[in-house]
C-alpha cells in the first residue's frame, strides 16, 4: 500500500507542476487528477485500517473487494478498537448509512466515558439536528453506568433540547 500512495502522490504532483497546455488538456487534466485524489484516500485509508486492523485484514485487496457484510464486520471491529473516524471513513467510502447510527452512538459513548472529554461529547450530539441529537442522547442515557454522566445528558437534554421531547421523554427525564 505504502508504495501505491507514493506512486500516486508522485502522479498527482507531476500534474500539478507539468499542468495542461490547451483547454481539452486542461479538462482532463482536471478529471485525472480528480481521480488521483479519489484513488489515493481510498489507498491511505486502507493504510490506515492494515496498521490498526490487528490482522484482520493482511492486504488492502482485502478490503477494497468486500461486500456489504464484510464492512458492516470492519466497522465493528475498528469501532471495538476506538477507531471512529476510520470506521466512519469506510461507511462513507463504500456508500453505506446503515452503521452510521451505530458508530456516532458508540463515539458519543466513548467520548462520555473511555475519553472522559464531556465538552467535546456534548457539543458533538448538539450539532446533529434536534430530533436526532434526542435520539441518540435517549440512548446513551441507557447506556451509562455512571450516575454524574446520567446527569449531566439529562440537564442538557432540560437545558438545550426540552422542546424536541416528547411528555412522555419529559416526564421520564
Amino acid at each position: 500500500v505504502g508504495t501505491a500512495v507514493q506512486t500516486l502522490t508522485m502522479c498527482q504532483q507531476r500534474l500539478e507542476v507539468h499542468g495542461p497546455n490547451g483547454e481539452n488538456e486542461e479538462e482532463e487534466a482536471q478529471k485525472l487528477h480528480q481521480e488521483l485524489r479519489r484513488v489515493l484516500q481510498r489507498m491511505t485509508t486502507f493504510q490506515k485500517i492494515l496498521k490498526v486492523s490487528n490482522g484482520k485484514c493482511k492486504v488492502w485487496q482485502d478490503i477494497e473487494g468486500m461486500d456489504k457484510e464484510g464492512v458492516n464486520d470492519l466497522v465493528a471491529h475498528l469501532l471495538a478498537l476506538q477507531q471512529h473516524d476510520l470506521a466512519r471513513t469506510l461507511t462513507q467510502m463504500y456508500g453505506m448509512s446503515d452503521p452510521l447510527h451505530a458508530l456516532e452512538l458508540s463515539r458519543l459513548h466513548y467520548l462520555f466515558t473511555t475519553k472522559n472529554d464531556k465538552t467535546n461529547a456534548v457539543n458533538r450530539l448538539l450539532s446533529f439536528p434536534p430530533a436526532q441529537a434526542v435520539s441518540f442522547a435517549l440512548q446513551l442515557l441507557d447506556l451509562f453506568d455512571n450516575i454524574q454522566h446520567r446527569a449531566l445528558l439529562c440537564q442538557m437534554l432540560l437545558d438545550r433540547l426540552h422542546a424536541w421531547l416528547s411528555t412522555d421523554e419529559d416526564q421520564r427525564l
